[in-house]
Formats: structure tokens, sequence, C-alpha cells
């Protein structure tokens, strides 16, 4: 049954009570607002930040949906999404209130921690359904993902003017922006904000495609400027990830790049028509400045590193599948890493090694740590349900290129977790979510209307 005729024969159930206009206008800055503000108090990395975390979520998705009233056919869309989203966060409830399915852990492991945590949990899946509401509608969306683009560069600029400034600025010690000569950002973390860095570079790519062909098309000023204030944003990106001298987000960043020039390939020859050549140059002047950087020295240095570092981390990983394995239908609870990992240094080269760690510098262990593994089939369910048809998409030409870049900018993420960080710092999980359901929105619409492209 099509959505308009689904539509006609369900009942008004409330009253549509509509946003004040003023508003409703502003709202795509609001939500980028709130769902990137946490970038610049350290990622809101503690538990406190978590509770701020999950607020910002609720009070998103709120304001949504008292704008939107969404009726009966949009949660129906959503459930292959929902349904193992609900039941991974039924799952780690059960730990978090204290009912344990095994006698010999203790449920939660930490359990002063493990209440912001769900909050922060509850707030990331009221982001990811405020995304998608946003997502249904191309303009908004649009509006949303160039405020949120701002946002993060505005982010990574004042950043590096503190670094700037250095340390000794005693109105900047709440924020680590240094931390060995390697550029840390506002979230306080080298790697987190590397994977930040690249993840903008690849969505300014993307916008700076599409104004550059819109302004050719329509001879508009207002896309001239939009331009520039791509450009602006993928040279304040670029600088920062290069001062970070994070070695997998730079490979992650160029690999992607080198796959979002490809897909432009494919798809203007499918077309018959020029996309835009506007993508060499941005890649170009990356690798440029990424060999200056390299010959230059401090990136070079760390990978002289990178033996000993992965032998680090290869212990790391087998301890902590170790632990999951121990307790593989639960977990420990969420929030309870930093006191499991305190309480499991038992011997003296572990202790050495791995005593200041603080995760388990893997998107797929950390999850199985907070809540088993049947917690982590539903959430690798839930968010395959999200990206395989948004891929598929991209696959075949029907993405619009502002909705490449992000979900390039996602991908970016997501892969940097697999080996690091980058999805613990409750900030960047909040704006991931929002921006999966953004992609989650717009696939659900392409689909519905034939999936035109733009």
């Amino acid at each position: 049954m099509a959505e308009a005729e689904y539509r006609a024969q369900l009942p008004v159930l409330v009253s549509r009570r509509r946003i004040p206009p003023a508003v409703r206008q502003a709202a795509p800055l609001l939500s980028a607002l709130a769902m990137t503000i946490g970038l610049a108090f350290n990622g809101l990395n503690d538990a406190a930040g978590e509770t701020v975390a999950a607020m910002l979520g609720a009070g998103l998705l709120a304001a949504l949906l008292i704008d939107a009233r969404p009726d009966a056919y949009f949660w129906r869309q959503r459930k292959p999404v929902l349904i193992p989203a609900l039941l991974a966060g039924l799952w780690l409830s059960l730990g978090a209130g204290g009912i344990g399915l095994s006698p010999a852990i203790p449920m939660p492991y930490a359990p002063d921690f493990a209440g912001p945590a769900l909050m922060a949990w509850f707030g990331g899946l009221a982001a990811l359904i405020g995304g998608s509401i946003i997502g249904a509608d191309r303009v908004r969306m649009e509006r949303t993902i160039r405020l949120v683009l701002l946002c993060i560069g505005a982010t990574l600029f004042i950043g590096m003017l503190m670094w700037v400034a250095g340390p000794g600025t005693s109105a900047l010690d709440y924020w680590s922006v240094s931390r060995r000569g390697r550029f840390a950002g506002m979230v306080s973390n080298v790697n987190v904000t590397a994977a930040l860095a690249g993840g903008a570079i690849l969505q300014a790519t993307a916008l700076a495609i599409l104004a550059r062909r819109r302004a050719r098309e329509r001879k508009d000023g207002l896309h001239n400027l939009s331009l520039a204030l791509a450009v602006s944003v993928m040279a304040i990106a670029s600088i920062a990830l290069l001062l970070t001298a994070a070695r997998f987000p730079i490979v992650v960043t160029v690999a992607l790049l080198i796959s979002l020039a490809a897909l432009l390939r494919r798809r203007r020859r499918r077309r018959s028509r020029a996309i835009a050549p506007s993508w060499v140059w941005p890649l170009l002047g990356l690798l440029v400045a990424a060999l200056l950087w390299w010959l230059s020295g401090p990136l070079l240095a760390r990978f002289d590193t990178l033996g000993s570092e992965a032998l680090v981390r290869s212990m790391m990983w087998d301890h902590y599948f170790d632990l999951a394995a121990a307790s593989p239908l639960q977990g420990y609870g969420p929030g309870s890493f930093p006191t499991l990992n305190a309480a499991t240094l038992d011997d003296p080269l572990t202790a050495g090694s791995l005593w200041f760690v603080n995760s388990a510098h893997s998107l797929f262990l950390q999850i199985a740590l907070a809540g088993g593994f049947p917690y982590l089939f539903l959430m690798v369910w839930a968010g395959w349900a999200i990206l395989y048809p948004v891929a598929r998409l991209a696959w075949r030409g029907s993405l619009p290129m502002d909705t490449l870049g992000t979900f390039a900018l996602v991908v970016a993420i997501l892969l940097c977790a697999t080996v690091d960080i980058a999805l613990d710092v409750p900030a960047v999980v909040l704006l991931t979510l929002f921006l999966a359901g953004l992609l989650w929105g717009r696939a659900l619409k392409l689909r519905e209307h034939g999936v035109a492209s733009a």
C-alpha cells in the first residue's frame, strides 16, 4: 500500500500542533548545535557527560516528535531497525538493573557507572530516531549536514588556536589539546580528533562538489559561498588531521577519498554527464600535504613505533577477548570497563602495559564487554539494517551528494572505532548515531519515491 493511501486510512489521534515558525526555521541550527556541543567539552567523557548526552538526545527527539507527530506508518517503516535496537537496550538494561544470568559475575560490575552509561545509550537511540525524522526531509537534512560540518570545523579550529597558545595558558587547563606534541583537539584525545577530522574532510569534499556543480548550473552566489565554506572546513580538517599524526585515521581518510572519487567516476559514466572534476584538487591537495608532512618527520617517526605498538594492541585484544568470553551472555554491564580493567590486571606484564587503558580499543570487543555476545549480535543487526541499504544506494549511484558525504563520514568513524576509541566518547557516539539516523531517514524516503538522486 502506498504511503498516501495508508495515511488516508489512519484516524487523527492528536491535534497537530506546530512549533512556532521561527523555531522551525532555526531547527537545523539547534539540532546541529545539540549534536556537536559535546565535542567542545572533552567529548562529555565522564559520567556527568553521559547524562548530558542523554538529555541532548532525548531533548532533540522530543522536540521533533512534538513537531512531526509521526503516525503508525513512520514506526512501521522503522521496525527492521527498532526491533533489534530495542531488544539490545532491554538486554543491556537487565545487566544494569542487577538481573544477572550468571551467579559468578556480579551485575552490574560497576554499579556507580551503569546508570549514566545506560542513559547515554538510550539518548543515542533517541538521536538516531531524531536523525531519521530530519533525514526524511531533503532540504532540512542538507541544511543540518552543512551546519554540523561547520560546527565540527569550528571545534577543530578553536582547538588549533588553543594548541598554538600552548599549555601554559591557565584558561585552557580544562582541555588537553596537546598530547606528546600531537594535536588532541577539544575532545582531548588524539585519535578521536583524527577520526572526526578525517570524517569532516570527506563530508566537506562531497559538499564542495555539490556546491560547485550548483554554482555552475544556477549561477547563484549563495552556492559560491557554500563552496568557500566547504573548502575552508576541508583545509582546517586537513591541517588538524595531519597535526594529530594519527596513522590509521589518515590511511582511512585517504582510502575513502579515493573510494569517493571512484564512485563519482562510476556515476558519471552511467549518467553520461560530468558530476564535476572538483574532487581532484581537494584529493590532490590532501595527498601533497600528507607527503610534505611525511617528509618533515613526525608522521614518519610514528611509523617507527608501529611494530611495538601492534604487539601491545594484540596483547590488549587477547586480554579483553578472554574477559568477554568469561561472561558471554551479559558481559559486565554498561560503564564497567575502567573498573573491570583495573580488577583484572593479574600479572606484571599485563599490568605494566594496560593499567592506563580505559577502552578495549575495538568497537566489537567494547560492545561484547558491556552486554555480552547476544547484545553484540543485536547491535550488529541494527547497524547492518541501517547501513546496508545506504551502501546499496551509494553503489548504484542513487545517493545524493551531501548524503554520500555523510555516509563516508560515518564509515570513517566506524572504521577508526574498530582499532581505537573513536566510539567510546559519548559526544562522538551521539553525533555518529544522529548522522546514521539522517542516512536511515533519507534511504527510506529515497526507496519510497523511486530513488531520485541529486
